[in-house]
């Protein structure tokens, strides 16, 4: 399977993650576990959903790809 279309599955399957998981949260996990009405458990647990539906979703694209993370955040080819 091509870089492309992994990408855009993987981009697709991020939208419905996110949406499914902002509906349980609304509409079942709110009821159920008052702290992640407040702040600080909002907080914690987009946190949490933002990087295993975001960041490692990336970083397994960044890996099929065959770069490595380090050259993805330095485009310019700067050696630091």
């Amino acid at each position: 399977m091509s870089l492309v279309r992994r990408t855009y599955i993987t981009f697709a399957m991020l939208i419905v993650v996110w949406i499914l998981t902002w509906t349980l949260k609304v509409y079942v996990l709110d009821s159920r576990f008052a702290w992640l009405t407040t702040s600080l458990g909002g907080f914690a647990f987009w946190t949490a959903i933002k990087v295993i539906a975001w960041i490692l979703p990336a970083l397994w694209l960044v890996r099929v790809s065959g770069r490595e993370v380090r050259d993805v955040f330095n485009p310019a080819g700067l050696h630091v």
